[in-house]
């Protein structure tokens, strides 16, 4: 199996940051371990062995991220402004960053499905939540939209298109 470890200083976190990419090709998944762990975390828990033939055969290949948790979510004592500033920090790391890499690394020309377990799940979602939904809820707000409009008129005017409705 292939497995390449990459080192980069960021400079949206001013330190150096790793990534571990399991396989050669195949639907990118972005992974975050569980919490204050690092790159080597999903390997360390035997996730790597039972995704072996996936990955082996370039169905899937992984990206396994560092993560910033014990400056943030662990840092319980910790400035919470701090805190919450070098955890939005992480994620301009992960979308300006680390996405960039996936897309120069991996040729499918697919999105990355985000996955992780325990805080990793929470890194997840947040992710998908504010990155890849925000382009599709923009849509669906501007469907909603139209829809409502249409249907104001229909209500307002009794009449939409070429068919007549009327409402008493």
């Amino acid at each position: 199996m292939e497995k390449k470890d990459t080192c980069w200083f960021s400079p949206n976190l001013q330190r150096d940051m790793s990534v571990r990419v399991y396989g050669h090709a195949g639907l990118p998944l972005l992974i975050f371990p569980t919490q204050d762990a690092m790159s080597d975390n999903f390997e360390n828990f035997g996730m790597i062995d039972t995704l072996a033939n996936d990955i082996d055969s370039g169905r899937i290949q992984l990206f396994c991220v560092d993560t910033v948790d014990v400056e943030t979510w662990s840092n319980v004592w910790g400035d919470k402004v701090w805190r919450a500033s070098r955890q939005e920090s992480y994620y301009n790391y992960i979308i300006e960053e680390v996405l960039p890499m996936i897309r120069e690394k991996n040729s499918s020309e697919k999105l990355p499905i985000a996955a992780g377990c325990s805080l990793g799940g929470l890194h997840a979602e947040i992710v998908f939540l504010r990155r890849f939904l925000r382009l599709h809820l923009f849509l669906q707000i501007k469907l909603f939209t139209v829809l409502f409009v249409s249907l104001l008129t229909v209500v307002l005017h009794g009449q939409h298109g070429q068919n007549q409705l009327y409402y008493k």
